[in-house]
């Protein structure tokens, strides 16, 4: 795996199985605890180190917690209807914005190391909790809502949902077995799994998506090959936790090391912690873009690109209607594209080549697949076993003045043969 290479071996980690005791609220905050804090969207795992008291015995503990990084102020409560009714949910300094309950448990973190309690206005993240485990969950984790504040500020609903889970030790292995409904920690690749991967922006729609097949796997690596918005190898590779780059992490890459259009996955304890289901989120390496990875294939027939056409094509009246052409160039070949069939995530028509400056006899009638991506354009040209892939950047002054450029690759049963430019004219 050339793109990371920088990282080292990887160590598998056994599952262990621990009794995980039932919760229930009111919960109880006594004693050293440890607490795995999870926010949805790729906001990120806390793991709250819980040991001073606070001032209402066995309702508050306040310690630090560690995510992408370590020793962030961190406190739980615990509000009965007592407390509420006295108000002392207001020592928190969140003067409203919570929602209306009867009881509820919250866990406060800063992530920049400020106070959560205090002088000064801090903004940290807050889990709510008011209920028993969800149905299908962990009996050790609780479901609840995620909010920011800042001292004496209303709260935020960040209108994405958290989960907390009560670890059986102290201090924590890090590790949680898989169950029918949930993946558990780590995520380790096993040969004969099939996994849907996806790339989108935070809160919005996917904008490609990919089968990936595991065909061999060995203590934390694994092998294989994925199909969707391209057909490229896929490699799988868990980093245990004493790596000092990427600590407790799989990395998932799809492409050939030597093609510059590969990418790689990064899934972090980190980003997921316990996750709640069969889906770990992460991000892709070197960008803000996030990645999915769940367990089970696409549904035949899914789309594989994005729903909308690029917003800067879209900006310069330049997507594609039906009955237009694009001529495309690439290889010394020159065609003609016909919009002959609206896609869900794109166009698919006839391909007819109308430029031939190489030596070989080519077939006139080819097709073709334009495939949108987040922020460009995927144009396959298909003739048989052969396909010329050009994959088209955002480029709005381009596309202004009639013409995008982008590289292209022959692929010749599905192995990347050579290289090119490519070059679409409106």
């Amino acid at each position: 795996m050339r793109l990371l290479t920088s990282l080292t071996a990887a160590a598998s980690l056994t599952l262990g199985a621990a009794h995980a005791q039932t919760l229930s609220l009111p919960l109880t905050f006594d004693g050293p605890q440890t607490w795995q804090v999870r926010f949805d969207e790729g906001i990120g795992n806390w793991t709250f180190g819980l040991t001073t008291p606070g001032a209402v015995k066995g309702r508050q503990l306040t310690g630090t917690a560690t995510s992408r990084t370590a020793g962030n102020r961190a406190a739980a409560f615990m509000f009965t209807p007592d407390d509420l009714k006295a108000g002392r949910d207001r020592a928190t300094g969140i003067v409203d914005g919570l929602p209306k309950l009867n009881q509820y448990a919250l866990f406060a973190v800063e992530p920049e190391n400020g106070q959560i309690i205090g002088s000064g206005a801090y903004t940290r993240l807050l889990c709510v909790v008011s209920g028993p485990p969800a149905p299908g969950s962990a009996p050790n984790t609780l479901t609840g809502r995620a909010y920011a504040a800042s001292l004496n500020r209303p709260a935020q609903d960040t209108g994405v949902g958290c989960t907390a889970t009560r670890e059986t030790g102290t201090p924590t292995s890090f590790t949680r077995p898989a169950t029918p409904q949930a993946l558990g920690w780590p995520v380790l690749p096993q040969a004969g799994q099939n996994w849907t991967l996806q790339t989108r922006p935070a809160f919005s729609a996917p904008t490609a998506k990919w089968n990936v097949r595991v065909d061999t796997a060995s203590g934390g690596a694994g092998q294989g090959q994925a199909t969707g918005l391209s057909s490229a190898p896929a490699e799988f590779k868990y980093f245990d936790r004493s790596d000092r780059q990427y600590p407790d992490t799989l990395a998932v890459q799809i492409g050939e090391d030597r093609d510059p259009r590969a990418f790689v996955c990064l899934f972090s304890f980190a980003s997921n912690g316990y996750t709640p289901g069969r889906t770990v989120l992460g991000r892709a390496l070197l960008t803000d873009t996030l990645c999915e990875l769940t367990l089970g294939a696409l549904a035949p027939g899914s789309s594989v690109g994005a729903a909308q056409p690029p917003r800067w094509l879209d900006g310069v009246n330049r997507v594609p209607k039906a009955g237009q052409t694009w001529t495309f160039s690439t290889f010394q070949l020159t065609y003609r594209l016909s919009f002959d069939r609206a896609e869900p995530d794109g166009w698919s028509g006839r391909a007819t080549l109308t430029g031939n400056g190489t030596a070989e006899k080519l077939p006139a009638d080819w097709t073709y697949r334009l495939t949108w991506l987040a922020t460009g354009l995927k144009l396959d040209v298909t003739l048989g076993g052969a396909t010329f892939s050009c994959v088209l950047p955002e480029q709005a002054q381009g596309a202004l003045g009639g013409s995008l450029s982008g590289d292209a690759v022959l692929l010749a049963g599905g192995k990347r043969q050579q290289e090119n430019n490519c070059r679409v004219e409106f």
